[in-house]
Parts: C-alpha cells; sequence; structure tokens
C-alpha cells in the first residue's frame, strides 16, 4: 500500500512537471518552480477551501514578485549605505459569492482582519514546498475573512431589504484568458561602479559651504512578477526602474528653507548620463539654490496670465489630471453596513464619472493612454506595461478626454455605473522594495490642435499681461531642460524688455484649482516626462523632495505633453515666513 502511494505521488510530480515544460520553462527555472507552486496551490484551494457555513471561493489569483534591488546613499563624497537585496513579495485575492456580488464593494467597520496577511516570507530559494506552504498558510486567512465580510455584506444588505440579483451594479467584471511571459529587464548592478559614482558626485558639495544638506542616491530596481488566476490567466512580466537622486538644501537670509533636486529616472542602468553631466547638472541645481538665497522676496498678490515650461507642464497636467478625488481614475463607491461609515471614511468624492460626455477642461486640450508603447522619439518609456495587474491588456489607444470633453476614466475588473469592464490600468506598483498594485497612469499623452512655439506664447503672455493693465507677469520653468528638476524656477516678465528676474516665496496651492480650464495656448513641441507617480505631490504641484528608496515608491509613470502652457486668470501668492529663525548657529564646517 505504502508502495502504491508513492507510485501515485512520483507520478503526480512527473506529471506536474511535464505539464509546466510545455510551456518553454527550463526544468529547473525559478520561472518553473514558482509558477508550478502557484499552480497547484491555486488547483488545490479552488478545490478544497470550504469551512463551516461559509461559502467556497469562487475566484483566487496570486501574484509573486522576484525583485532584486541596489541602494546606495551618499553625502560629501564618503558612502552612507549601499546595500543589495534580493526579496520575494506576494498578493494574494480571495473573491467569495459570485461576479454579480462579491464579498468586495463592501466597508463593515467591525471587520479589521487584514486583506493580505503574510506570517512567513517567501523562501528565496527555489523552493517549491517552501513557496506553496506560504501561498497555503496566507490563502486560508484570506479566505477566512474574506468569508466572514460576506456573511456581513448578506446580512446588511437584508437589513437595507436589497437582494443581490437587484444590485445595479455588479461586482467583479469578466475578462479574457491571457498567457504571456514577457522577459524581464535584468541588468548589473555594478555595484562598486555605482559606489564610487556616489562618492565623486556627492563631493562637489564640499565646495559650497552655503548648501547645508546635501546627499545622492541610486536606487535600481528589477522584478519577474508571475500573475496567475483562476480563471486560466497566467503572465510573467518585467517591472523595472532605475534612478538617481541628487538632493540640496540651503537656508536663506530671512530663513525660509529652500530645497531643489535632480531627478532622473530609466528602465536600466546604461540609460545613465556620464559622470561628467552628472557633475555637471549638480552644480547647476548648486549654483541655482545660491542664487535663490538672495533672489527678491514676493510678497505680492497676481491674478494673470501665467506661462509654464517643459518639465513643469507634465507635472501640472499630471498633477490635475490624475491625482485627487476628481481624477481620471474610475472609483467604485462601497456599499456600508452604516450609513455613517461614509463619515468615518472620509467622505470621496465620485463626482469624475458623472462628467463622462461633459467638457471638463479647456477644448484646446486632449488626453489619450497609449499604455503599450514602450519608446517615443528614442526615448524608452517607463509607464509602458503589456498587461496590468489582474491579467487584462490595455488598448493600444484609449481617449480620455477628446477637445476638453471627458470620455471615459482609467479602471480595473471593479464595474462603476457608467464604465463596466476594465480597459487594464490595475497597475502593479513599487512600495518599499516590495510591490502592490493600484489603478493608475502608464503611458499618458497630452495633446492640442494647434500649438505655438515658445516665444510666440510668451510675446502673448506679455500682451495679455498689458491688456489685463498688471505690472509684470509670471513664468514657471524648470532650471534645466536636460533632466527632470524639481521644484520649478519662478520668474517675474519685465512687460517691456521681456526679462526675467528670479523670485521666490511663491505659494502656488492655487495651481490645482481648476487652472486646465484657463489655457489660452499650447506650444507645438513636446517633452517626454518619466517619473514615479505619484511622487510625492503636495498641495505644491511642483515640489518633490526626498531621498532615500522613497523616490521609487509608485507607479512608473511616462507623461507626454507640450512644452509650454499659457493659462489665464491664474492667482498666486507670497508664503508667510516662519516666525522662528532656521539659521544655524554656528558656521557650517564644509569650507571652499
Amino acid at each position: 500500500m505504502k508502495k502504491l502511494k508513492l507510485t501515485i505521488t512520483i507520478l503526480t510530480v512527473i506529471s506536474s512537471l511535464s505539464l509546466f515544460a510545455q510551456n518553454d520553462f527550463p526544468a529547473d527555472s525559478t520561472e518553473n518552480v514558482i509558477m508550478l507552486a502557484m499552480r497547484d496551490e491555486l488547483q488545490k484551494n479552488m478545490e478544497n477551501l470550504e469551512y463551516k457555513d461559509y461559502n467556497k471561493p469562487f475566484f483566487i489569483s496570486y501574484a509573486i514578485a522576484d525583485a532584486h534591488t541596489l541602494s546606495i546613499n551618499a553625502t560629501l563624497g564618503s558612502l552612507v549605505t549601499s546595500n543589495m537585496t534580493h526579496l520575494r513579495d506576494w498578493i494574494i485575492r480571495v473573491m467569495i459569492g459570485d461576479y454579480q456580488m462579491t464579498d468586495e464593494n463592501f466597508e463593515d467597520i467591525m471587520d479589521s482582519s487584514p486583506d493580505n496577511p503574510q506570517y512567513h516570507q517567501l523562501p528565496l530559494d527555489n523552493d517549491y514546498y517552501g513557496i506553496r506552504r506560504c501561498l497555503w498558510e496566507a490563502t486560508d486567512r484570506v479566505f477566512k475573512s474574506a468569508s466572514q465580510t460576506y456573511k456581513n455584506k448578506i446580512t446588511a444588505m437584508r437589513e437595507k431589504n436589497i437582494a443581490p440579483e437587484d444590485l445595479p451594479i455588479a461586482d467583479f467584471s469578466h475578462a479574457p484568458v491571457v498567457k504571456q511571459n514577457i522577459p524581464c529587464v535584468k541588468f548589473d548592478f555594478n555595484k562598486d561602479k555605482y559606489e564610487n559614482v556616489a562618492r565623486e558626485l556627492s563631493s562637489i558639495f564640499n565646495n559650497y559651504p552655503e548648501i547645508f544638506y546635501s546627499d545622492v542616491t541610486i536606487i535600481m530596481y528589477y522584478a519577474d512578477i508571475y500573475f496567475i488566476n483562476s480563471e486560466g490567466t497566467e503572465v510573467i512580466l518585467p517591472l523595472s526602474v532605475c534612478s538617481i537622486v541628487v538632493s540640496a538644501q540651503t537656508v536663506a537670509d530671512d530663513s525660509e528653507v529652500i530645497n531643489n533636486q535632480v531627478i532622473y529616472y530609466f528602465l536600466k542602468p546604461d540609460e545613465y548620463p556620464d559622470l561628467e553631466v552628472l557633475k555637471k547638472d549638480a552644480e547647476n541645481m548648486v549654483n541655482n539654490l545660491i542664487a535663490l538665497r538672495t533672489a527678491d522676496v514676493f510678497e505680492d498678490s497676481y491674478s494673470g496670465p501665467i506661462l509654464i515650461t517643459d518639465q513643469a507642464v507634465a507635472q501640472l497636467l499630471a498633477y490635475n489630471l490624475f491625482t485627487g478625488t476628481n481624477s481620471l481614475i474610475a472609483y467604485r463607491e462601497p456599499l456600508y453596513a452604516n450609513p455613517q461609515m461614509a463619515m468615518y471614511y472620509g467622505q470621496q468624492s465620485f463626482s469624475t464619472e458623472s462628467k463622462i460626455d461633459k467638457k471638463i477642461i479647456s477644448s484646446y486640450l486632449s488626453v489619450t493612454a497609449r499604455s503599450k508603447l514602450n519608446k517615443y522619439k528614442g526615448t524608452n518609456l517607463l509607464g509602458s506595461f503589456p498587461v496590468d495587474a489582474e491579467g487584462v491588456i490595455p488598448p493600444d489607444n484609449l481617449v480620455l478626454i477628446e477637445n476638453g470633453i471627458l470620455k471615459t476614466l482609467l479602471n480595473d475588473r471593479t464595474p462603476t455605473k457608467r464604465i463596466k469592464e476594465s480597459n487594464g490600468h490595475n497597475r502593479f506598483a513599487i512600495m518599499n522594495r516590495g510591490f502592490t498594485k493600484q489603478i493608475g497612469p502608464g503611458v499618458i499623452f497630452f495633446s492640442c490642435p494647434e500649438g505655438k512655439s515658445k516665444e510666440e506664447l510668451k510675446n502673448e503672455l506679455i500682451e495679455k499681461a498689458k491688456e489685463e493693465g498688471l505690472d509684470y507677469a509670471i513664468i514657471i520653468k524648470p532650471v534645466s531642460l536636460e533632466t527632470n528638476y524639481r521644484p520649478v524656477n519662478i520668474y517675474k516678465v519685465s512687460l517691456e524688455t521681456g526679462s526675467e528676474k528670479l523670485i521666490r516665496s511663491v505659494n502656488l496651492e492655487n495651481m490645482g484649482d481648476n487652472s486646465l480650464k484657463h489655457i489660452l495656448r499650447l506650444s507645438n513641441d513636446e517633452i517626454v516626462y518619466n517619473t514615479i507617480f505619484p511622487e510625492g505631490m503636495s498641495s505644491n504641484i511642483f515640489n518633490s523632495f526626498a531621498s532615500g528608496l522613497n523616490i521609487i515608491n509608485g507607479l512608473p509613470a511616462t507623461f507626454i505633453a507640450p512644452d509650454a502652457i499659457l493659462l489665464e486668470e491664474i492667482e498666486i501668492e507670497g508664503i508667510i515666513k516662519p516666525l522662528s529663525g532656521n539659521l544655524p548657529i554656528v558656521d557650517n564646517p564644509v569650507e571652499k
């Protein structure tokens, strides 16, 4: 009897390995072990997960990221940290019910169970049984949590006299089965080389005692992501990003803290600029910071036309159209166990969807998602992705706004009132060296029917300011056209000569309030803006000051935008100064 059982077990394992070998994976590869473990554990759980009076799951999906990272930080020519890591992270989804009604889209204040408990780390070795054990334990916990939530949802609906078949919107949409295997963008970290880059690049700050804080952070990340679901979809796809961040800070004589950064984002390290180019950009940033220390303080209140150029245009458009409760992202309002919970969870606006087929911004602007496009005008696009985190392939072209009129929103497999099926934008994102998923932009094109040159737009800015009887106009632009500088410089423009004078202490909070309804004109040239989104955008749209691994937390995204935009009737004002001083008591030990 024991011999018979052993024979059956051996035959089962051989059969599983043979089945997987048909997918052209080497028998001992990472892909083989991870995918085989995921497939076998998923099948077992779909067949056998049953507990007390809980319903069996109707849907399970597993995603595992096999990731490698390099993180280097240096200041004033010396290394602070340098770490290489190999890690595996995973996301488990178990749904109870059916496509019409699941345990999701329901908020119950009594349900405090974690959605994705992970009590064991996935083994880094290609350990078939170790991976299965982790998936087994986590799936068990997620199943029990989802089952209890489903029962609570049924109870809440009965109290509201709502039957599942009466729900106006299904909880989960169908999607085609997808089979894809896309090679990962693997690269050699070359740790010694980039440690030296960080040292040399950070050492230039030894020449500037006016700079009170500085550092250089180099981050490299690549991962193979394995995704499988109970519908039959199986996907292997890459996720990678490399960044160099040069940060510096100074303090003006009136105690205003002034920050700046040079940030580069690429798919792989061989796209980085040469060290001499990096040094030149860093020195430009430092000189700009020193100039800002003595720049005129803006103590006025301005209402009138503003010209924004280069990367700042992409930042403005991305901030206004893809962040906040009125973004071009579909959200499903959940069913609440108690109506007061809407206030408890913080009521979110779901008004964007109600504006479909209505004009929401200037008719000069159209917005299109082209998320599978991987290169544009010779530049690799960071936001390109062939399939999303739910195994849905995005369309080649998805028009979100056409001549100012809202057409649709980015969404996933959770239907909303107006958008019933996924358009493939629930994406894998990097989070604390692991990964997560969220609905968000990939490759976004901002376009206009007729554009003008920057010089023509500047002339139009001046003429518009004169018509309004203003004493000057305002231009917002980055320090350099070669890199992704943040924050931006702000200039007063003479209406007589067109000369530009640098100013500081400007509050740009109102730039996010309907500013895109006030577009006068856009340029006819484009800027390709690779970034991580959202990039810590605060009330100051153009401000981003961070260091360390946090700089790559989010979605790799690309925004292709006109390189200048002229807005009318924008209000800005001066920043209220701090009451206490920020200047150091003793001199900086760094000397020229």
